[in-house]
């Protein structure tokens, strides 16, 4: 068997493992410590906290156009999520709305 396959066996074994692993060990009556119930609730902010910080640290704020390719698409994302509750449209919308003003605006 070659290496490569080797690796994908292992990757899918820890992946697998990974994922199914939190309902052997949460499964029953034992209750959720009450610091993963906390990680649960602040995580997700966390991490796209730290998605938009990566995603607007190479902006050029001083340079024509100031960002405002960046600012109107991350407007629109939060527009939009306040309004219709669906991640897929805030995301899909932004990347769309950026896109546009960057290929055909200017």
């Amino acid at each position: 068997m070659s290496y490569a396959i080797k690796m994908i066996l292992v990757m899918t074994l820890a992946s697998a493992l990974l994922r199914f692993l939190p309902f052997v060990v949460f499964s029953g009556d034992r209750p959720i410590p009450a610091s993963l119930v906390r990680l649960g609730k602040t995580l997700p902010a966390a991490a796209m906290g730290m998605l938009v910080i990566y995603c607007l640290k190479d902006v050029a704020w001083s340079a024509s156009p100031f960002g405002m390719p960046e600012l109107i698409g991350c407007a629109f994302a939060v527009v939009s999520y306040r309004f219709s509750k669906n991640n897929l449209v805030s995301i899909f919308g932004a990347t769309l709305i950026y896109l546009v003003i960057v290929n055909f605006i200017l």
